[in-house]
């Protein structure tokens, strides 16, 4: 039998704008979107789960609440559980600007 649980989420390396979206409901409800910092209290979210009280979840994130990258697409979650949301779908930093210009110094030579 479905029915609605309690997940939390947490993030870790940096603060980020989360975007979750209920996967088992028809039709999809809107996406739940918050800001949490890296020391915040964990944020709960209301899901809809199966008799096994499992459901599934989009986790999209963003820096900037306008860039929106995919974290994980169905993520299956349980009730009462929390997961920390990393950097993982972010691209990485570029190069600092000193190791760029060794880099140019070592293509010269």
């Amino acid at each position: 039998m479905a029915g609605v649980e309690s997940i939390y989420f947490t993030v870790t390396v940096s603060d980020k704008f989360l975007r979750i979206t209920d996967k088992l409901p028809f039709p999809e409800p809107p996406p739940t979107e918050f800001f949490l910092k890296v020391r915040d209290a964990k944020r709960e979210v209301a899901v809809t789960t199966q008799g096994n009280n499992v459901g599934s979840v989009d986790v999209y994130v963003s820096k900037n609440e306008k860039d929106w990258l995919v974290h994980e697409e169905n993520m299956e979650v349980e009730a009462d559980t929390t997961y920390n949301i990393d950097d993982k779908a972010f691209p990485p930093p570029p190069p600092s600007k000193s190791k760029q210009e060794a880099a140019k110094e070592d293509t010269k030579n």
